[in-house]
């Protein structure tokens, strides 16, 4: 049997241990890259199954979570009765691993069996929040029960001497975090968007199952070494020391009449986790306001996380290899996360300048960008982490005080701080954050640290109970003298480098602004910002709407152009409500219904204070706010609607490339009616080009009959509007429809739009266009994420609309008689002039090139066919053929 002994033997044979040790090392290193693959893969393809809220999230978390607690507790007593814990080890990570192989199918059948649920419940049914949790659970409980017991049974096989317990699960633990760590880099920032999730599961599968493989070998190797030892007729090395009949080194144990101090060591590292979890949450929240909410900040925040934690195990291995582990460093340790996180707390406001500064310096290269913010966010998290991570070994050494129940032991430790990672997710998500807000909630958690060691400290003998005193009267102290954090500069949104020179950062850093409105969500912080001549929607530090004019052009017509092309306008779904306007917009025209659907409740609090703008549609009977996720609400097909107008924000922003994807726009077409009309917004800007080509090859993918539509003057911002079917502009109903419905037309008359051919002068580009524009185009897909990973690198591209505009001209071909169908009058020839000229006037100097330049002779050169006394015609056509004779001498 693979025991402990109890003393400090002589080293092991040479041509055993050390090799297993190695083997076991690689092998927690490469498990906990695997597991941290894993996490990501599965919790996102479940997000894909029930949503992105606070709740779909905390609970998928909570059923991951919950497998590994019960694993460890479960895994922790089989280990104590183990006689070769490294062969059971190994075979865990061998069926983790055959399980990641059928991973994604099995989740797909829980994606399968909710949609038939969802279709027959409404979409906040009790019952369908029980099939996720229970639906999860039963999916990933199998192999996050086997992660949870790798820890316990290896530390039963490694661990030779109690005192060796700091140095030997201290290193286990940290070697696992660190490869958790580098799982977080590949994963996060690069692996998904180049081999997609079936690969990256199929590549974290095979480091399983070769961890295994190579475990077993090393194992009955060792096996065998041990029986060629057995034979040996020379006497095994003598003991350095006497040891008891348990097998503990007297020195080092704890007596029996610690019970009180073993409570509080499980229920510190429950605290422990709940805090970091917590934490972890509120620090991606808080940072993304400074850097930016894509999908590289919340990676940033979790490596460094996860290296604090690694480095933080690593160094209590290293110490406490030299020095006896006591008390004090578990009360060290709960002191030093406290007053780490209580100074990050101290320091957040001046953090806004450091990487303003950092956005300013180095926007031009977005790889030297990041890493700077990673290693600023290091720093930033790299004590409390550190103490967070040091704590797990020093808890074993002082809790376990037999090796019989060595693994039990390290197994009810590792489950106590899971199950406190999982109170931690849920409370800051559903309680601390919408509560009481980031701040408190982190001075809540960092309080929780230093109630810990008070406790230790208070149930020692002797001088140590006045040391809990002392750190509790610090406690007090250091809540009271902490400063507010400032709201103007949490959403200032300094990361989008709005401001030309450092000089007139710092003025608006320290001036005052005025915030209206203030409310830190569960998923999002959502505030309302009055400038100098206008109001602006803030989420996440991003505006994503305002009452500025040109704006105003956008949110308007994003719901006017659907409503005056569809068939019918009886039902419409608005996806995404920023400040209302495009709804309240929907509601000047004839509809029964306006759905809404918004992931943020604390955005329609905001919207609110634009009554003015979305003409005050909360009071309008027909109009309603559904707080739900696009992708799970849409999936469920629950009804059909005319008009579906889709407005996220910008593909970059965390979680919004997901509604860019086939799946959504198959949901989307899914969710229309078969003669219905969608509008789906893309902006120009903070995207490039190739991005650009992506999301219409992927809407075209599913809407092969779609139109590009501006929609605004500033031509930023553009429209793919698409029916299931081919179809065409008729140009007498939407004349007709416009002068039907006056109380539409302040809209277009403040976009400079005062007749119907100036109007569908907006459209742009025709199916063939698109098809061509798509031709070669690489799709987003679910599988595929690559507008997740590609468009936070545009966020400080240089003239990022300008080259759009040429992209979109580069394919400008098709002829406006095959988009609008001007009916059988006699009117046709004035009316195909009139709308070539109006849409030539409105953007020939946006739109310069010479696909553009043939496209616009060949306009003129129809016009003037169907309308030969138009002599002003035929002289643009002149002008139209002497600028591409100057642009073919290439003057």
């Amino acid at each position: 049997m693979d025991d402990i002994t109890p003393t400090r033997a002589g080293p092991p044979p040479a041509e055993s241990r050390p090799p297993l040790r190695a083997v076991i090392a690689i092998a927690f290193f490469f498990s906990g890259a695997s597991a941290l693959f894993y996490q990501v893969i599965w919790l996102r393809q479940l997000a894909t199954v029930f949503g992105n809220t606070t709740l779909a999230i905390s609970v998928t978390l909570t059923a991951f979570m919950s497998g590994l607690a019960l694993g460890s507790y479960a895994f922790g007593r089989v280990g104590d009765r183990a006689a070769r814990p490294f062969r059971i080890y190994a075979w865990l990570e061998i069926l983790i691993g055959a399980y990641g192989l059928v991973s994604l199918s099995v989740l797909h059948g829980v994606h399968a069996g909710y949609l038939a649920l969802a279709s027959r419940l409404p979409y906040d049914s009790s019952w369908l929040v029980g099939y996720q949790f229970w639906a999860s659970l039963l999916a990933l409980v199998a192999p996050t029960a086997l992660m949870g017991g790798t820890l316990p049974i290896a530390s039963k096989g490694i661990v030779r001497r109690l005192d060796g317990i700091g140095p030997e699960v201290g290193r286990l633990y940290g070697i696992n975090t660190l490869g958790a760590a580098v799982g977080v880099l590949l994963v996060g920032f690069v692996l998904l968007p180049v081999l997609g999730l079936w690969h990256a599961v199929v590549l974290a599968a095979c480091l399983n199952l070769a961890v295994g493989a190579a475990v077993l070998a090393a194992d009955a190797w060792r096996a065998r070494a041990e029986a060629r030892g057995s034979r040996d007729p020379r006497p095994a090395p003598a003991a350095d020391a006497p040891s008891s009949p348990d097998g503990e080194t007297e020195a080092h144990a704890p007596s029996d009449g610690d019970t009180p101090l073993r409570v509080i060591l499980v229920l510190g590292l429950a605290l422990s986790g709940f805090s970091g979890l917590a934490l972890e949450v509120v620090w991606a929240r808080a940072f993304s306001l400074y850097v930016g909410s894509s999908v590289y900040a919340f990676s940033a925040i979790l490596l460094a996380v996860l290296i604090g934690i690694g480095l933080g195990s690593l160094l209590v291995a290293r110490l406490s290899a030299r020095r006896e582990v006591d008390v004090t460093w578990f009360v060290a340790v709960q002191f030093g996360a406290g007053v780490g996180t209580f100074g990050l707390l101290f320091f957040y406001n001046s953090l806004a300048f450091v990487f303003l500064s950092i956005v300013m310096r180095f926007w031009r290269s977005f790889p030297t960008l990041l890493a700077l913010e990673v290693l600023v966010i290091v720093g930033c998290l790299l004590l409390p982490a550190l103490c967070s991570g040091a704590a797990f070994p020093i808890a074993s050494r002082l809790f376990i005080q037999r090796s019989a129940v060595l693994s039990r032991s390290i197994g009810t430790l590792y489950a106590a701080n899971t199950l406190g990672c999982i109170a931690g997710s849920f409370a800051a998500g559903f309680v601390l954050i919408p509560h009481i807000g980031l701040r408190a909630t982190v001075m809540q958690c960092a309080a929780c640290y230093m109630i810990t060691a008070a406790a230790v400290l208070l149930v020692e003998r002797g001088p140590n109970r006045a040391g809990g005193v002392v750190v509790l009267a610090g406690l007090a102290a250091l809540v009271a003298w902490l400063p507010s954090w400032r709201q103007e500069l949490m959403v200032a949104g300094f990361f989008r480098r709005q401001y030309d020179e450092l000089a007139t950062a710092r003025a608006v850093m320290t001036a005052r602004r005025d915030v209206l409105f203030y409310r830190e969500g569960s998923l999002a912080t959502v505030a309302v910002i009055r400038g100098r001549q206008n109001r602006s929607l803030v989420i996440n530090a991003k505006v994503e709407a305002s009452d500025v004019s040109v704006e105003m052009d956008t949110q308007t017509m994003l719901a006017h152009l659907p409503l005056l092309l569809a068939d019918r306008t009886e039902s419409v779904l608005v996806v995404g409500l920023g400040s209302g306007t495009t709804c309240g917009a929907a509601a000047l025209h004839p509809t029964s219904t306006i759905e809404c659907v918004e992931i943020e409740p604390a955005v329609a609090a905001g919207a609110r204070y634009f009554s003015d703008t979305n003409r005050d549609v909360f009071a309008d009977p027909r109009f309603r706010v559904v707080f739900a996720d696009a992708r799970n609400y849409l999936a469920a097909g629950r009804r059909r609607y005319d008009v579906i107008i889709s407005e996220p924000s910008n593909p970059w922003f965390g979680g919004t490339a997901s509604l860019f994807t086939v799946e959504h726009f198959q949901a989307l077409r899914d969710s229309l009616a078969d003669d219905g009309v969608i509008c789906q917004w893309v902006q120009l800007y903070e995207m490039s080009p190739q991005d650009l080509r992506s999301v219409v090859a992927t809407f075209v993918k599913v809407f092969p009959d779609a139109t590009l539509w501006w929609v605004g003057r500033s031509h930023v911002d553009i429209a793919l509007i698409a029916q299931k079917h081919p179809w065409k502009v008729d140009f007498d109903r939407f004349s007709e429809r416009m002068g039907a419905r006056p109380q539409i037309m302040p809209d277009f008359e403040r976009a400079q739009l005062k007749q119907p051919v100036s109007v569908l002068a907006w459209l742009l580009l025709g199916p063939d266009d698109l098809r061509r524009m798509s031709t070669g185009s690489r799709l987003n897909t679910d599988n595929l994420p690559l507008l997740e990973f590609s468009a936070p690198r545009s966020l400080y591209r240089e003239s990022s609309a300008e080259q759009n505009r040429t992209t979109c001209a580069t394919y400008k071909a098709q002829p406006l008689s095959e988009l609008v169908d001007l009916g059988p009058s006699a009117a046709d020839a004035d009316a195909r002039a009139a709308l070539a000229e109006s849409f030539i006037e409105q953007h020939g100097a946006d739109l310069e090139g010479a696909p553009y330049l043939s496209w616009m002779r060949d306009e003129y050169a129809a016009a003037a066919a169907l309308a030969p006394g138009r002599a002003d015609l035929r002289e643009k056509l002149a002008e139209v053929e002497q600028r591409i004779s100057e642009r073919k001498r290439g003057r």
